[in-house]
């Protein structure tokens, strides 16, 4: 991520020059023919990274032997806890309703209560992704007979979704959004009738349990 921001950082990265630490269990290690070792070492990130900006790490450890052989074993890995990265674009403004007819470049967001006659027209859901999420789900709660899933009264799901291996949005240039259309019909083909209804975003954590809410990023209309 960039500095300072929850955007992916354009090509080329911040690069830093401090190496991280390698701590083996020992100096030598003695392995006879047709036996196996099995060692395990600790690779300490430098100080100087920032775990909110989903730091690399990577090298290599250079094994040499007793025959004046050399092996290079490379490793890499994120000096950060993945389920912990924001997934949603939050920063440029949240998850948000807007009306079909507006075809600008950045949809405004409507008002709370918004009346839509969808007769004439379709309500609008958009949202931006920062990384892929493997689940979204756009739910509609509501009036009406609810039932119960994931912790959450939802009248159902917007057709199509949820959906799933959803990849991030660009943020070169013009920033690209997704966009899911609602016509008052749920995936199980109900229509709802006229009332007061509310979107429930939700995004998947990397890492996370679809079956826990709390693995979720969540945003209500």
């Amino acid at each position: 991520m960039g500095n300072n921001t929850s955007f992916p950082q354009l090509f080329p990265p911040d690069l830093i020059t401090e190496s991280a630490a390698v701590i083996f269990p020992f100096d030598n290690l003695t392995i006879r023919a047709g036996e196996v070792a099995v060692v395990n070492m600790t690779i300490s990130f430098p100080s100087t990274v920032d775990s909110k900006r989903i730091p690399i790490i990577s090298g290599y450890i250079n094994i040499e032997s007793s025959e004046n052989e050399s092996f290079h074993l490379p490793y890499g890995g994120v000096a950060c806890n993945m389920k912990e990265v924001k997934i949603t674009d939050f920063e440029r403004g949240p998850p948000h309703v807007s009306r079909s007819s507006d075809l600008t470049a950045k949809s405004t967001s409507i008002d709370k209560n918004a009346v839509f006659n969808l007769a004439s027209e379709i309500v609008w859901f958009e949202w931006r992704l920062l990384l892929g999420s493997s689940i979204v789900r756009l739910d509609i709660l509501g009036n009406g007979t609810q039932t119960e899933a994931i912790g959450v009264n939802i009248l159902g799901s917007i057709p199509n979704y949820p959906s799933y291996f959803m990849s991030r949005n660009s943020f070169i240039s013009l920033p690209s959004s997704y966009t899911a259309i609602w016509n008052g019909s749920l995936n199980s083909s109900v229509q709802v009738p006229d009332g007061n209804y509310t979107i429930l975003y939700r995004a998947l954590k990397i890492f996370g349990d679809p079956n826990n809410n709390d693995d979720y990023e969540n945003y209500t209309s």
